[in-house]
Order: C-alpha cells, then sequence, then structure tokens
C-alpha cells in the first residue's frame, strides 16, 4: 500500500495548490531536505519527482532564483538609496462661511491620502557586506599580527 500513498503524494503535489505551496517553501529559503521533509517525503523521493516531473522540477529551481534575485535586488537598494513614494493620511479641514454675514455656517474635517516622495538613504552596513563580499581583496577586515621574532626591517627582536 505504500506505493499508493507516494502516488497520491505525487499527484496531490503537481496540483496547482501543490505547486503554490512548493514555491512559498521555496521563496521562504528552504533547501530541498527541508523541502522533502516539509512534503512528507525523502530526499531521494523528492529527486526522483524532480528527474519524473520537469515542471515541478523548473518550478523548485525558479522559486530558488526568484528568491535569491529578489534578495540580491533589496540588498542593492540598502547599499545604493533609493527614492520611494508613500502615501500619507492627510486631514483636511474646510469652513464655509455665509456671504452676507461672514458668519461661519459649516465646518467639516476629512482624511486623504496624499503622495509624497522620500529618500531613504544608503545603508553603511548594507555597504559593507557588499564590498567585503564582492571585493574581498580591497575590502577584507582582518588584521595581520605579525608572530614571528623579526621586527619591519627583517632584524630580530630580542
Amino acid at each position: 500500500m505504500r506505493g499508493g500513498r507516494v502516488l497520491a503524494k505525487y499527484e496531490e503535489w503537481l496540483t496547482e495548490e501543490g505547486l503554490i505551496k512548493i514555491q512559498g517553501y521555496v521563496r521562504d529559503g528552504m533547501v530541498d531536505r527541508e523541502l522533502a521533509e516539509a512534503m512528507g517525503i525523502s530526499r531521494q523521493t523528492l529527486n526522483a519527482w524532480k528527474k519524473k516531473n520537469p515542471a515541478l522540477a523548473g518550478v523548485i529551481k525558479c522559486g530558488k532564483e526568484v528568491a535569491d534575485r529578489k534578495v540580491e535586488n533589496a540588498l542593492f537598494e540598502k547599499c545604493t538609496g533609493k527614492t520611494v513614494l508613500l502615501k500619507k493620511p492627510i486631514k483636511i479641514k474646510r469652513v464655509e462661511y455665509d456671504k452676507n454675514t461672514g458668519k461661519k455656517i459649516r465646518e467639516t474635517e476629512e482624511i486623504v491620502t496624499a503622495e509624497t516622495e522620500e529618500y531613504v538613504p544608503a545603508d553603511t552596513k548594507a555597504i559593507q557586506f557588499w564590498l567585503i563580499n564582492r571585493k574581498p581583496e580591497d575590502w577584507k577586515q582582518r588584521v595581520e599580527i605579525n608572530t614571528s621574532n623579526e621586527d619591519s626591517t627583517g632584524g630580530v627582536i630580542e
């Protein structure tokens, strides 16, 4: 009966809902071992399913690539800064006056949404992370300590 349960799981995961769940798991950062566990199957079974069904393999691969690219883009924006469009609530007060007497006849308040542009500056930690990982030869953070008994001229320190 075990084979029947595995086949039922296979068909369940290949439904539209199943593939969407898999995309979500992968987007959340799950690796194949964790994905197989979440699906209730072994890693070997997942590998066999990916070989058997290119659509399943594509969903998993694409989900990982999309998630990686989104994170890379977000890191890049944190490093370079960006302008964002914000919607902020604003209270507007309207006062109506009588044309003849000049007396206030009505006062109303309304909340409307206004769009404003705001600059989000670059984040120093994100820049540091980027440079250390992308250009380690120029931005390494290691301090080299001379542990030999030689001074800077090559002479021995006693």
